[in-house]
């Protein structure tokens, strides 16, 4: 099987960090200077027929405008870079970690410029309602304390907007759910500010609704914040 530390180390020069692991995924990110995007890379371990888990392994890499493992679609795309490889023994585990390695050296740019152009022109008005909803989170509160203060301040159409969005089953990605309930009622008092004119409850799915649920899901993302955010707010010069 891969050794997630040896290739982690091969990945730092190209400015990777880890963003997580399990027994049979790693997952690595880095903040696009010039694309103002995210760049990862992820590894999978599979079992072939009669073997054990990471006899086999394959690798992708997605372009995106949130770090992490969970993403709508329209948000990221995603490229294989190599096909189920064969990593039974440490010499073929290493051979397959040096080609995905040498992989993303040389292709990640291409892709990453083949496809932010449209990523970032499709999620424009999305992008720029997110950076307008985070200026009413109060960050001298806790997460938790903004959602208490939001939620005692509600109008009783308010909380049942709230509840209608908050209950979507499959709307919830990150093992915490606080960022999603913030996310969800900076929405729900402030989009007559942010997004006059559109009426989100005209949409009874919201996983159904691209822009109201790629709003959730980046707010989400930028409130906990997911790793990787920290390498963008120190790189990025200006956000298209």
């Amino acid at each position: 099987m891969y050794n997630v530390s040896r290739i982690y180390t091969r990945l730092r020069p190209l400015e990777f960090e880890l963003y997580d692991e399990s027994e049979t995924e790693a997952w690595f990110v880095r903040a696009n200077r010039e694309h103002f995007v995210f760049e990862q890379l992820n590894l999978n371990a599979g079992r072939p027929r009669g073997g054990d888990w990471g006899d086999s392994s394959h690798a992708f890499v997605l372009v995106g405008l949130k770090p992490g493992r969970f993403s709508p679609d329209g948000l990221t795309e995603a490229i294989c870079i190599t096909d189920w490889t064969s990593t039974a023994s440490d010499e073929e585990a290493d051979a397959w970690e040096l080609q995905v390695v040498n992989e993303v050296e040389a292709r990640l740019p291409d892709i990453t410029r083949q496809h932010s152009a449209d990523l970032l022109s499709r999620t424009a008005t999305c992008r720029s309602a997110v950076a307008r909803y985070m200026e009413f989170v109060d960050t001298s509160k806790s997460l938790r304390q903004n959602i208490e203060t939001y939620a005692a301040g509600a109008s009783s159409e308010q909380i049942a907007h709230f509840y209608q969005i908050a209950k979507t089953p499959g709307l919830i990605c990150l093992p915490d759910r606080t960022p999603y309930d913030l996310a969800i009622w900076l929405i729900t008092k402030h989009s007559d500010i942010v997004d006059a004119g559109v009426d989100w409850d005209a949409d009874h799915e919201p996983l159904a609704n691209s822009e109201l649920n790629w709003r959730i899901q980046l707010l989400s993302s930028r409130l906990l914040p997911e790793p990787g955010w920290e390498l963008m707010d120190a790189t990025k010069k200006g956000e298209p």
